[in-house]
């Protein structure tokens, strides 16, 4: 197993009767994204990685995983759960 798949192996894998509920134009992450939020997590899927926020309980587009990566702090949705 090479480094990049140890690291992918990582990631949450949905199972297969799960379905994640994506449009890949907006939410397949160009790189993996890292946010200090305990309810951020990376899911991958047969198209690439999303990001998935537990409190919204939804996937994120690749703005919004930006967001939580760089200002999680100041989430109105951390907050909340909290």
């Amino acid at each position: 197993m090479s480094k990049s798949e140890r690291g992918l192996s990582n990631y949450i894998e949905e199972e297969a009767d799960k379905e994640v509920s994506y449009y890949s134009a907006i939410n397949v992450l160009d790189a993996p994204i890292d946010s200090g939020c305990k309810y951020f997590h990376l899911v991958r899927t047969s198209k690439g990685l999303v990001a998935r926020c537990e409190v919204q309980n939804r996937i994120l587009t690749k703005s919004q995983a930006l967001l939580c990566s760089k200002y999680y702090n100041n989430c109105p949705f951390l907050l909340i759960s909290s």
